[in-house]
């Protein structure tokens, strides 16, 4: 059952977001929609943030640009913050689309930092691993109790190695601006999950072919991410689609 409560909701205290969205004006085939419908229930989607975290034109992005590459900045500690958040965001946006490019989002490959789903505690082998363990996480990808994680830019070491590392590299190149203005922030290197699992996943298309989506994310998943891999729309017209969100739990 579900009821008000008390107490104000506080932000990061509950663990995921319900969505409710309507798609109009359609025009896939009702069997194609289904058929990716599934797809993503078993696969997830590339976990990228979404548009709306850039700012306007991308501004917030911009911003942090310019405040890095001159050392001033920002008096205002709101938009400081999402200056930061933007810079960090972009950075992991790079190296999934190399992944996804490369059709290995939600695959291993030497050298990875994995996550576990459960509470996205990041583990590794630093020393390699054997073919039983390689195995085990293989198995554990597949049945999305694990997954490949990308860079949350900071201070310290990014964990991955080998062929992980040289991937992230490449794909960081001639962002080296953004990378030093995160670590000169203060901020310490994460890890974020590549993959958004799409939880409870439900869908019926009305009298008027217009689908209804249902489905949770954790709270840091973007429903335009999910929306995305299903439709072809531009971001701000995803961003426009009919929503209700409310969290759960």
């Amino acid at each position: 059952t579900v009821q008000r409560h008390c107490r104000k909701l506080r932000r990061g205290t509950h663990r995921s977001n319900l969505f409710n969205i309507r798609l109009r004006e359609l025009s896939a085939a009702r069997a194609d929609l289904e058929a990716r419908l599934v797809q993503l229930e078993e696969l997830g989607v590339p976990n990228y943030f979404g548009e709306q975290g850039f700012g306007k034109n991308a501004n917030n992005l911009v911003q942090a640009q310019r405040s890095f590459a001159s050392g001033r900045k920002t008096k205002q500690r709101s938009q400081y913050g999402m200056m930061l958040s933007a810079a960090r965001a972009y950075l992991f946006n790079a190296v999934l689309a190399v992944r996804v490019a490369d059709n290995n989002w939600c695959e291993a490959m030497p050298g990875d930092v994995f996550m576990l789903a459960r509470n996205g505690a990041p583990f590794y082998f630093p020393d390699g691993c054997d073919e039983a363990e390689w195995s085990d996480v293989i198995r554990r990808i597949a049945n999305g109790t694990v997954n490949v994680s990308g860079p949350l830019w900071g201070a310290g070491d990014s964990l991955c190695s080998a062929q992980a590392a040289i991937l992230e590299s490449n794909a960081l190149t001639g962002m080296q601006t953004l990378q030093e203005g995160l670590v000169a922030a203060g901020l310490k290197h994460e890890r974020r999950s590549l993959r958004l699992i799409v939880n409870n996943l439900k869908w019926v298309f009305d009298e008027l072919g217009h689908l209804i989506l249902q489905f949770a994310l954790p709270v840091s998943g973007y429903a335009t991410a999910v929306l995305r891999e299903l439709v072809q729309a531009d971001d701000a017209a995803l961003s426009k689609a009919a929503v209700h969100r409310s969290a759960v739990d």
